[in-house]
């Protein structure tokens, strides 16, 4: 076993108190759970997710209308069948 010089003092006063380490964490870093709310900057985060989540989406879905539109010459031309493109383009979004 470690001496107390050698232990985090974290560790130390968890080992004394013989409470679990994660509360001693929680106690000393000054945190609450009232603290831990959504910010700004996290709300903004989620929202260019969602937004680009969205685009993502929307493309995906013009090129499989746009696979389905094409003649076989087409299909032929960049190397793919028509059962080919039809699972393509019955594939979910986001699945891509």
């Amino acid at each position: 076993m470690k001496t107390q010089k050698q232990t985090n003092p974290l560790t130390w006063r968890a080992l004394e108190a013989r409470e679990p380490l994660y509360e001693i964490a929680k106690a000393s870093s000054g945190l609450q759970p009232r603290d831990r709310g959504l910010t700004p900057i996290s709300l903004l985060k989620i929202l260019h997710c969602f937004r680009t989540a969205y685009k993502l989406g929307c493309e995906r879905s013009r090129q499989q209308r746009q696979l389905m539109e094409m003649d076989d010459r087409q299909l032929k031309d960049i190397g793919i069948t028509r059962e080919q493109a039809e699972q393509e383009a019955h594939k979910p979004i986001w699945k891509g």
